[in-house]
């Protein structure tokens, strides 16, 4: 043991390297080191793709294309429940740029006032508040102009089971 042992110039004693450098590589935690960082690798990759997984439900609402603008409907939250829930309508052109140029209105029923949305800066994205329910309003009505035309696409909503 005495010859694994080193003197610091201050007096101190000091494990030569070699005596522990084994012992490093080799083990992890008590584990043989390779198997022990593939269990740990392993173990984080599994919590990662849990935690990114869907939860089951497909798109609230399917894609539309008007002209040369592609037209999307995110809602939030997702899958949407009956009531007061947030719209997200991305419009992008057909190179994949932002369609910020465009003016947009939403309405979940025939008899209701166009409500004009919130654009999130020139990103393409536009935001509304919206009633949702059962029947009628389980279909978000999106009034888009852009330039000096003007039209109106119906997305039909994945409403949440149970709600």
């Amino acid at each position: 043991m005495s010859r694994d042992l080193l003197i610091s110039p201050l007096g101190k004693r000091l494990i030569k390297p070699h005596a522990t450098a084994g012992f490093g590589r080799r083990f992890l935690w008590g584990l043989p080191r390779a198997g022990g960082l593939q269990l740990v690798w392993r173990a984080l990759m599994v919590l990662a793709l849990a935690a990114c997984s869907s939860s089951g439900h497909g798109p609230d609402t399917l894609p539309q294309r008007w002209g040369d603008l592609d037209v999307r409907v995110e809602t939030r939250p997702s899958p949407p429940s009956p009531g007061m829930n947030e719209f997200l309508v991305i419009i992008t052109d057909a190179r994949g740029q932002p369609g910020w140029d465009c003016l947009v209105a939403l309405r979940t029923a025939e008899t209701d006032p166009w409500k004009q949305a919130i654009q999130d800066g020139r990103v393409g994205v536009f935001r509304r508040a919206a009633l949702v329910a059962r029947g009628e309003r389980a279909v978000i009505q999106v009034q888009i102009s852009h330039g000096d035309q003007q039209t109106v696409l119906h997305f039909p909503i994945n409403l949440a089971p149970g709600g």
